[in-house]
């Protein structure tokens, strides 16, 4: 079977239940230094009217912005993109509607990922992508990260693990940028 690595270019099908999932080419786009894994709906604390808006937090002039002003200039340069689950459809061809291994791809072009996905930052979690979890209205992601950290004390090593929550997706950047400088994370050759 052809490898599943996410640096490989080609998938093998899987059985499933209805027979094998679908294969299709894989070529990763370029790495960011952020990826911004921001949810569309109800549940995220930016505001549905925010989200559609021009400028709004949401959108790539607001982010850029907000890094280009950090105190020390810390921000400039950051590379990032914004994201959700339905946009791996379009960036790697995936029609399958369930989790796929585009999945694991969409987290892995962020050299950190932030989001307020509770999935997201699950398989960030098991798939080794340091990350940063914005927790939504529901508090689910700090609920579940919650039960499932407590169980062992090593799952509580936030630096060793590289994941931290934040209250904001600007304190993500905070936390993100710092966990990229305190581990070298820019200078790993992608």
């Amino acid at each position: 079977m052809p490898s599943m690595r996410p640096d490989s270019t080609e998938t093998t099908a899987l059985p499933g239940p209805e027979g094998n999932y679908p294969t299709f080419p894989r070529i990763l786009p370029d790495k960011v230094d952020i990826l911004l894994f921001m949810r569309t709906d109800y549940e995220s604390q930016v505001g549905t009217a925010e989200m559609k808006e021009e400028g709004g937090r949401r959108s790539n002039e607001y982010w850029r912005y907000y890094l280009d002003n950090l105190p020390d200039g810390k921000g400039k340069g950051v590379t990032f993109r914004i994201v959700d689950w339905v946009d791996r459809y379009d960036i790697f061809q995936d029609q399958f509607s369930l989790f796929s291994q585009t999945s694991v791809d969409l987290l892995h072009m962020g050299r950190v990922v932030i989001a307020d996905r509770l999935h997201a930052s699950i398989l960030s979690f098991v798939s080794d992508v340091p990350f940063v979890y914005v927790d939504q209205r529901t508090k689910k992601i700090s609920s579940t990260l919650g039960v499932a950290f407590s169980t062992w004390e090593g799952c509580r090593d936030q630096d060793t693990l590289m994941y931290h929550d934040a209250d904001t997706f600007e304190d993500g950047i905070d936390r993100a940028l710092n966990m990229m400088h305190a581990n070298n994370l820019r200078d790993v050759n992608d």
